[in-house]
């Protein structure tokens, strides 16, 4: 799901069975909610030296590239929340500066802290800010993060001198496929677990924990309604179906013409529907979506299909689903935060927010 913003390949490799599920079950009819809702990881490791690494959380530019390996966004996440003394500065001999959005400075909650980086990294015209430790010394620093102190120093990176450059992910949807405690949703026979499904264990934000409870223990419930639904049936045969035809489809010579829109939808979704909104960088990507979705329709009905092609045509399909949602949501709310409509409003918007068509 959050593959939908910088969101996978919008954070690109990550999280394509989401993206997948969901956008089958929008075609499906399935509720689907609060899909505005994207946790923010605040330590993935932007390495400044390579330009041509894989992307997994930002578009791409002419001299940096991000790494988001689980390892590494691990923890550097461990180092913040242990309160181990750490600073997040704006340039490399800067000034702390999250005690200007948060008393809690760099303990605020994740999505306080990822938005202090956004609005730092846009201010100041940055590719990224810093988690300094140094201060720590040597040993100590080496002895608590081996992994993290080896990682950065594949990049030539020491974390003992010097601090680590960080950029904010899409890292988690909290939203998704409505589904019941049993892990069923509307259709029948069709289940959902997992960061795809919306079970009611997150709420406007991220409950960290709770992704393990949506996971492992909605898998679990899940496998066990399936087997005792298919044990009380007779062992009747499966239904058969017929070999995929695929009409006047053509095989491609043009795979420019995909990776172009996957490219133009993360960098569209990573800054019109980051971290921080405004109504017109949602309208500005609403309308582009509509474009881009006419544009793979096309080349996915002339062509004959592949994995990349079928994900293409589920990413923009999400993406719109995201964008629709964060529109129609006038209020901000624990991970949708909107510049034109700062208050919570609960009178009108403690809901949430849900598609059915």
């Amino acid at each position: 799901m959050t593959e939908a913003l910088a969101a996978p390949r919008m954070d690109p490799a990550k999280f394509r069975d989401p993206l997948i599920t969901a956008a089958g079950e929008q075609r499906a009819q399935v509720a689907l909610k609060s899909l505005e809702t994207l946790w923010f990881n605040t330590g993935t490791l932007c390495n400044l030296t390579c330009a041509n690494c894989y992307i997994e959380s930002s578009p791409t530019n002419d001299r940096l590239a991000y790494l988001s390996t689980a390892e590494v966004a691990r923890y550097l996440d461990e180092i913040e929340t242990l309160g181990l003394g750490t600073a997040l500065i704006g340039f490399t001999g800067g000034e702390p500066f999250m005690k200007r959005y948060s008393p809690d400075a760099e303990l605020a909650p994740r999505d306080i802290v990822a938005r202090a980086i956004d609005s730092e990294m846009k201010r100041l015209g940055l590719d990224c800010v810093y988690l300094d430790l140094s201060h720590r010394g040597a040993d100590f620093i080496r002895r608590r993060f081996p992994n993290i102190y080896t990682r950065c120093a594949s990049l030539g990176i020491d974390i003992t001198r010097e601090p680590i450059p960080v950029v904010p992910a899409a890292h988690y949807m909290c939203g998704g496929v409505v589904t019941d405690l049993s892990a069923r949703t509307a259709l029948p026979g069709l289940y959902a677990a997992g960061e795809v499904a919306m079970t009611g264990l997150h709420g406007a934000n991220r409950l960290a924990s709770n992704s393990l409870l949506e996971a492992a223990v909605m898998a679990r419930r899940a496998f066990i309604d399936v087997a005792e639904r298919m044990a009380a049936r007779s062992a009747a045969a499966p239904p058969s179906f017929p070999d995929w035809n695929p009409g006047r489809a053509i095989r491609s010579d043009e795979r420019v013409l995909v990776t172009q829109s996957w490219d133009e939808i993360r960098r569209l979704m990573w800054n019109y529907v980051g971290i921080v909104r405004t109504d017109r960088r949602l309208e500005r990507a609403r309308r582009r979506l509509a474009l881009l979705r006419e544009e793979i329709h096309s080349y996915y009905w002339d062509h004959l299909i592949d994995s990349d092609l079928v994900e293409l045509r589920n990413l923009v399909v999400v993406a719109e689903l995201i964008v629709r949602s964060a529109i129609y949501r006038k209020s901000s709310r624990g991970l949708h935060y909107n510049l034109d409509h700062l208050e919570s409003d609960d009178e009108r918007w403690l809901h949430d927010t849900i598609i059915r068509d």
